[in-house]
């Protein structure tokens, strides 16, 4: 990773010529607001992806986890190794980790367009023909970079759909508003 010296230059007995590290892995440092607490523990896996590197996420798990918040920022720190066994990964890079749970390794996650709230509940239409559509009752979890992670109501088979769900709904309210005229 470094070198202090060059050929030929004199150097003194037990000074540091090079630096040497194994970087198939990496430890990343996370920062936890108090708010998350009980959900990091060691074995917890992560999911970090970085700016620089963007379409390309690194998994890994929490190994450690500091016993008190830093009191200056209120923060929970934790260390998390992750795996660069593709070497792109550099030392000192700056990116944004998220918490798996196990919940959410086993749900699925649709774009945030396709979650349709109607009087408080979540659904989602799902596409059973080319021009047939079914409204899905849902319970969604946790919202994370333009998706929402979908803990029941849907298998991996449906098809959800997305961008246009605000106009299938605005034509479910339409059509209820217009039963609610008829029947007075």
């Amino acid at each position: 990773m470094e070198r202090n010296t060059v050929t030929g230059e004199a150097v003194e007995a037990g000074s540091a010529l090079f630096t040497l590290a194994n970087l198939d892995s990496l430890w990343v440092e996370l920062s936890l607001p108090e708010s998350r607490l009980l959900e990091v523990h060691p074995g917890t896996r992560v999911n970090t992806t970085f700016s620089g590197l963007p379409g390309r996420s690194f998994a890994g798990t929490v190994f450690w986890v500091a016993p008190a918040l830093d009191e200056k920022t209120r923060q929970l720190k934790a260390l998390a190794e992750i795996s660069n066994e593709s070497g792109l990964l550099k030392g000192g890079l700056f990116g944004e980790v998220r918490l798996v749970n196990e919940l959410e390794a086993q749900a699925l996650a649709v774009p945030a367009d396709a979650l349709q709230v109607i009087d408080g509940a979540s659904y989602v239409f799902v596409a059973l023909e080319r021009d047939l559509f079914e409204l899905r009752r849902v319970e969604s979890g946790r919202r994370d970079n333009g998706s929402v992670v979908i803990t029941s109501g849907l298998s991996a088979q449906d098809k959800v759909v997305s961008g246009q769900g605000f106009a299938l709904k605005s034509e479910i309210l339409k059509s209820r508003l217009g039963a609610s005229c008829a029947d007075h």
